[in-house]
C-alpha cells in the first residue's frame, strides 16, 4: 500500500517479557517505512480483555488502522483487534490457544501449567526453567542473557483465561476466526515448549472457513524465544514478506520469499 502517511505497526508483547523486545524489531520496520510502536502492559492484575481494550485505545488515536503483530499472549490480542476490526492485517507469533481449540498439548501442560501450583498472583520461571522451557534450544550462556533482559513475572488471570478458554461462551480467549478482516500470519517454533506447534496449526485449522487471508509459517529448530534470540531477524523478515505480498507493505515489492501454507478463498 502505497501512502504519504507511514503505516502504523503495533507490536504486543506476551507473557514473561516486556515492550523492550521489540526493539530491534522496531528499528527494522521503521527503516522499512512504517511508523513503529510498542506499548506496554496495563498495569497490574490484568486479564485478556483489559489488554485488548488498552491495545485498542492506542489503536484508535493512531492516523490510520495499523498492522498488529504479537508474541505469546500477544498474539492473542493480536487475533482478536484484527477480528474486531480494528487493524488492517496481523501477525501472530507462537499464541497461545483460543476458545474453541479443544485441548492443550500434554508438552504445554507440563511446561506451564505446574507453574500455577504457585499460591501467588503473579506467575514467572527461574533462570533453569526458563532455560528449559522458554529459552530451550539456545546455549545457558544466551538463555541467561535474555532472561536478565527481557523475564518479568506475570499476572497469573490471563494465563488462568487460557487454560480454561473453553469453559465459558463469553470467554475473554474467544476469537472471531470466520468474520471479514485483513490478512494473518501464524507463526510457531517448532520445538516451542509453551505453545507448540500443534497448537498453532490448530488455530490456523479454525480459520480455514473464512474468506480472508490466512498463512502458517513454522520455524525449524526455534523455541519461544524466537522473537527475542538471536534468530530473530529470521521472524521479523518473514512477516515483513508477509505483509509485502498483501500489498502492506511501506515500501512495496522490496523482498520476496516462499509461501507458507495459505488458507484463504473458501
Amino acid at each position: 500500500m502505497n501512502s504519504s502517511i507511514s503505516i502504523p505497526v503495533v507490536f504486543i508483547h506476551g507473557l514473561w517479557t516486556h515492550e523492550g523486545g521489540w526493539e530491534k524489531w522496531m528499528e527494522l520496520f521503521n527503516a522499512h517505512g512504517y511508523q513503529a510502536l510498542a506499548p506496554g502492559r496495563p498495569g497490574d492484575r490484568r486479564g485478556i480483555t483489559e489488554i485488548t481494550r488498552h491495545v485498542a485505545g492506542i489503536i484508535r488515536v493512531l492516523p490510520g488502522p495499523p498492522i498488529v503483530i504479537g508474541h505469546c499472549l500477544g498474539g492473542l490480542v493480536a487475533q482478536k483487534l484484527l477480528g474486531l476490526g480494528l487493524a488492517r492485517g496481523g501477525v501472530a507469533i507462537a499464541p497461545p490457544q483460543f476458545r474453541g481449540i479443544r485441548l492443550p498439548s500434554p508438552t504445554q501442560i507440563r511446561t506451564v501449567w505446574p507453574l500455577l501450583d504457585e499460591d501467588t498472583d503473579t506467575i514467572g520461571f527461574t533462570r533453569e526453567q526458563f532455560h528449559e522451557r522458554f529459552a530451550n534450544g539456545l546455549s545457558r550462556e544466551e538463555s541467561d542473557d535474555l532472561y536478565g533482559w527481557y523475564h518479568i513475572r506475570w499476572d497469573t488471570q490471563p494465563v488462568l483465561e487460557i487454560a480454561g478458554a473453553n469453559m465459558s461462551r463469553r470467554s475473554p480467549a474467544a476469537v472471531d476466526t470466520r468474520g471479514k478482516r485483513g490478512p494473518l500470519l501464524l507463526i510457531a517454533g517448532k520445538e516451542d515448549r509453551i505453545v507448540p506447534p500443534s497448537l498453532v496449526k490448530a488455530a490456523y485449522g479454525r480459520y480455514r472457513d473464512t474468506r480472508s487471508i490466512t498463512e502458517y509459517q513454522a520455524f525449524e529448530g526455534r523455541g519461544h524465544s524466537l522473537c527475542v534470540d538471536h534468530g530473530w531477524a529470521d521472524v521479523a523478515e518473514a512477516a515483513l514478506s508477509f505483509l509485502d505480498r498483501q500489498g502492506l507493505a511501506a515500501m512495496p515489492g522490496a523482498r520476496s520469499s516462499g509461501r507458507p501454507e495459505t488458507a484463504s478463498g473458501f
